[in-house]
């Protein structure tokens, strides 16, 4: 089963795909885990809907522009 929500890292100017989830939960959770090895924050891409979501560092995701 492919997962339809990506997770990306965001550290300084690179960016790199870390994982997916199932759902919008479960990648919340799997950015905490990770959050306080992460310097600058996360995208959370959607890939049914488009919609981008910006988490910086351990903070409630913010949605992004299309």
């Amino acid at each position: 089963m492919i997962h339809p929500i990506d997770i990306f890292e965001i550290d300084g100017l690179a960016v790199r795909w870390i994982g997916a989830a199932p759902t919008l939960e479960q990648a919340k959770v799997q950015i905490q885990e990770r959050a306080a090895k992460s310097a600058d924050g996360f995208i959370l891409l959607d890939q049914r809907t488009g919609n981008k979501l910006y988490v910086e560092g351990g903070e409630e995701p913010s949605r992004g522009e299309r």
